[in-house]
């Protein structure tokens, strides 16, 4: 298993970086090693240097011994394509309503959109997205909508 250390990029850079480790602990000295920064702040810092274990899918997970913790697993990973799948009818119908709103077709917008609705409140159901995410969604395009049809 590959252990990495999120370290916070410094010198006016936003975001993380991610150093491989073998031990999976984080040093001051590997902050200074990597991003030549001094020693004081590499202390400083070392509390918030904690090594993030990213695990792959199959090769490195542990196999559970429990027979609930196997049942879960495969329920776990069954419930994760299905919730993949739906993901994708989503994202496929609100890129589509995008799409006619970029071309300008009013009527195929109202079309799409309706799909795009339908799609997003049954995921809603069966708990992909939350309930707010959704509206949220559903808010930003029916705003788009809204500004297609005054400027038609």
């Amino acid at each position: 298993m590959t252990a990495y250390i999120v370290q916070r990029l410094f010198g006016g850079k936003s975001g993380f970086r991610r150093i491989p480790c073998e031990d999976g602990f984080a040093s001051p000295r590997l902050a200074v090693d990597n991003w030549r920064i001094g020693a004081s702040m590499a202390r400083r810092w070392k509390g918030r240097m904690r090594p993030a274990l990213r695990y792959g899918r199959e090769e490195n997970r542990q196999m559970p011994n429990l027979k609930s913790a196997k049942k879960r697993l495969r329920t776990a990973e069954k419930a994760g394509r299905l919730n993949r799948i739906v993901r994708r009818q989503v994202r496929r119908a609100r890129r589509a309503v995008l799409e006619a709103i970029a071309a300008g077709d009013l009527q195929q917008v109202e079309e799409r959109f309706r799909r795009f609705t339908s799609a997003i409140d049954k995921a809603v159901k069966k708990r992909v997205y939350a309930r707010g995410t959704a509206d949220r969604y559903k808010q930003r395009l029916a705003a788009r909508i809204r500004s297609l049809r005054r400027a038609a």
